[in-house]
């Protein structure tokens, strides 16, 4: 019985122990970004088919790029800059944005997103829907 139980309780060796940011190379759009799998390490095999891909969503940067955020400039992200950190996807405008949250994604992620003071942004509509500011 000892056995058994010391067996249910082990850790699970294929997760890592800290979340490592993982770069997502061929996203081809936004949808593939969630649903393609992890890029396999040189000198490993790929998992089994029938094994469910890990559970990952959007961060809630969502689609910004959250180290132009950290620097003040609101930028959209581009797909072929994907990391995967902690089953989140972040996207990145350049390859130096990316680099820069693969080498330290901590100091990216201690405050939750916010728009920077300086941002202005305009909404334009039809004639007659009751808004003047």
């Amino acid at each position: 019985m000892l056995e058994t139980a010391c067996w249910r309780i082990q850790p699970d060796e294929s997760v890592p122990i800290r979340p490592v940011p993982i770069q997502m190379e061929g996203c081809g759009d936004f949808k593939a970004c969630l649903t393609d799998p992890y890029p396999v390490p040189e000198g490993e095999e790929p998992p089994a088919d029938d094994l469910p891909l890990p559970c990952r969503t959007w961060s809630l940067w969502r689609q910004t790029d959250p180290v132009a955020l950290f620097n003040g400039k609101v930028a959209p992200g581009v797909p072929d800059y994907t990391v995967a950190y902690a089953n989140n996807m972040f996207v990145f405008e350049n390859e130096d944005n990316m680099k820069a949250f693969m080498k330290d994604p901590k100091k990216y992620l201690k405050a939750p997103p916010k728009m920077p003071k300086e941002f202005r942004m305009l909404i334009l509509g039809p004639r007659g829907m009751g808004m003047h500011t």
